[in-house]
């Protein structure tokens, strides 16, 4: 191998681990939207779980 795809080569996966790395952000922001719509749900479960208990 050259230089030139040597060069080439470290291009490309830099601009994988890019990609990869904004996939993960964006990961990990579902991870905690969706980790705050649990605990909502669940607090909301035991509310109404509480109600029924009174009922």
């Amino acid at each position: 191998m050259d230089a030139p795809e040597i060069l080439c080569i470290l291009a490309a996966l830099n601009s994988r681990e890019i990609c990869a790395e904004k996939s993960q952000g964006k990961l990990d922001q579902d991870l905690t939207t969706t980790r705050k719509a649990l605990t909502q749900v669940t607090d909301e479960l035991e509310q109404v779980s509480k109600l029924a208990d009174l009922i």
